[in-house]
């Protein structure tokens, strides 16, 4: 290993430790609900984005409509990649 990767590596090891609690503190407090120095930036975009797709905001997802959500990009990339082919291969 060379000197500079592993002056990178150290360097990496450093600012993942250093940013490690902060970051814990600020996920906690974004899984509790409560307030961070990002609501008052963000909230009105969330709350915009929540009224467009009709979505509750405290309303709790079943495990079919979780289901749903998270096969949707899957098929619309499965659909995407295949037009893609046949479209390339012509």
């Amino acid at each position: 290993m060379t000197n500079a990767a592993l002056v990178q590596n150290v360097a990496y090891l450093v600012i993942l430790l250093a940013l490690a609690k902060p970051l814990g503190v600020f996920m906690a407090r974004v899984y509790q609900g409560e307030r961070t120095f990002l609501t008052s930036v963000l909230g009105p975009l969330e709350r915009f984005l929540y009224r467009a797709a009709g979505v509750k905001e405290d309303e709790e997802m079943s495990w079919k409509t979780y289901a749903i959500a998270m096969a949707m990009p899957a098929a619309a990339d499965v659909k995407f990649c295949t037009v893609s082919a046949v479209i390339c291969t012509k």
